[in-house]
């Protein structure tokens, strides 16, 4: 459109001078070297207007000609060029496939082909590390270190090998390293406060955590918890239980269902004369997420003489959440040393339906083992072996069960991905193993 509308100017234009040339006729003489020219205004006009018209050519015609050597050697690198991406881009794709041979190749051909270090180092070292041969990846990584916009890659690179080969000091300096240069990279911040929660650095990994983290989330608020108790627990072993109590308690105010920091929080009230409040700490779990750990200690922060008072104190707990089968189950330990049978099969009953896993049926087979009921013993242990795992810690990263909760997890060392809950497609572990409640007696009194 742009274009017809400026040929219709451009006619519009010349007609208009021609019309104006047909208008005033007139003759142009030129007098040189003795000679006389005379000539129409319109034949002198078009004169000057052809000889214009050819000095743009042969002007054209002489850039043409003077560029073409360099046009021709700028083609020859545009087409080295895209041959040498083709040749990444397919060594690339060799390596998300696994195709070692393939990878390789494309990797020295776009080394030949490309004046791009970063990207053919790049594909060099991840066809080196596809081969295993590590060396050389190492030395591609290092190179890519001495060029800012590769340095992070090289930095990265170098990381991945030494976590590979459990060099903590050397990756813990180039992951710092790492966090310099892309301090808002998840990937770095993961991997920073993985390391710095393996070696111990328990302020240091708060720190990074706060430094990387945005906003509130219930994951987040689990994970500060986590990190608050290993602090809590820094400060207790060096004997500052007002400072262990407080970080406990703030752990204890970001995630009010997590047992451990209930219990090691109890523990410092207790150590301290507080076990009224200890007892409040524990019942305000339990009011959340009862866990068989935190019965011990409240019969510690509730002490009493006897075992039937004790199993009326834990009467007390369990009614603070009545349809968790934790409650009964605890209620029926202390039924049991209290020779309550009647009272002890009833909890048992009702956690069963609660919840019908291993654990329970468990607990339930001990008990008609140790009343002599050897038949029922095999059918509650037949129905343990076709139930449901109970809950155990779990870790959300890789699904391994642990006995007792941990910080960082004893299997992939994830940080505080231990939570107590029923593992799903998992192989059981032992009740003892799964942290369910104390075992109970191998020989009980009959009634």
């Amino acid at each position: 459109m742009i274009r017809l509308i400026r040929f219709v100017i451009v006619v519009a234009i010349l007609t208009a001078l021609a019309v104006a040339v047909a208008e005033r006729p007139g003759t142009a003489a030129i007098d040189w070297l003795g000679y006389r020219l005379e000539t129409p205004i319109w034949i002198l006009l078009f004169g000057l207007a052809l000889l214009a018209l050819i000095a743009g050519i042969i002007a054209r015609l002489w850039y043409v000609i003077g560029t073409l050597p360099g046009r021709m050697r700028e083609a020859r690198v545009t087409r080295r060029r895209r041959r040498g991406y083709v040749a990444l881009t397919q060594g690339l794709v060799a390596v998300a496939a696994g195709d070692v041979g393939e990878a390789e190749r494309n990797a020295k051909k776009a080394e030949g082909l490309l004046d791009d270090p970063p990207l053919t180092m790049l594909l060099s070292a991840q066809a080196a590390q596809l081969g295993g041969d590590e060396r050389a990846a190492e030395v591609f990584f290092t190179a890519m270190l001495g060029r800012a916009e590769t340095e992070f890659l090289g930095v990265r690179g170098l990381l991945i090998q030494a976590m590979k080969r459990k060099d903590r000091d050397g990756a813990m300096r180039l992951v710092r390293r790492a966090y310099r240069l892309r301090p808002k990279s998840e990937w770095v911040a993961e991997n920073l406060l993985s390391l710095q929660a393996q070696a111990g650095q328990w302020v240091d990994a708060e720190v990074t955590f706060r430094d990387s983290t945005s906003g509130h989330t219930p994951e987040g608020a689990r994970r500060h918890a986590a990190l608050l108790v290993m602090r809590g627990r820094e400060a207790e072993a060096a004997g500052e239980l007002r400072q262990a109590g407080r970080l406990f308690a703030k752990a204890q105010r970001l995630d009010p269902g997590f047992a451990r920091a209930a219990i090691d929080r109890a523990h410092v009230l207790i150590a301290n004369g507080r076990k009224q409040k200890a007892a409040r700490v524990v019942e305000a779990t339990w009011r959340i997420a009862p866990h068989p750990d935190l019965v011990d200690v409240y019969v510690d922060a509730v002490p009493t003489e006897g075992k039937l008072n004790r199993l009326r104190i834990i009467e007390r707990l369990a009614a603070l959440h009545s349809d968790h089968a934790d409650s009964h189950l605890a209620v029926a330990r202390m039924a049991i040393a209290a020779e309550f049978w009647r009272e002890a099969e009833a909890r048992l009953e009702t956690a069963a339906r609660l919840e019908p896993s291993e654990r329970v049926f468990r607990m339930w087979a001990a008990f008609e083992e140790a009343r002599g009921d050897t038949a029922r013993a095999q059918d509650l242990h037949a129905r343990a072996d076709a139930a449901r795992s109970g809950p155990a810690w779990t870790c959300r990263g890789c699904g391994d069960i642990q006995a007792e909760w941990a910080a960082v997890c004893g299997h992939c060392e994830s940080v505080a991905s231990l939570v107590w809950e029923a593992p799903t497609g998992l192989p059981r572990l032992a009740p003892s193993a799964a942290g369910a409640a104390t075992p109970l007696p191998v020989t009980l009194p009959h009634p």
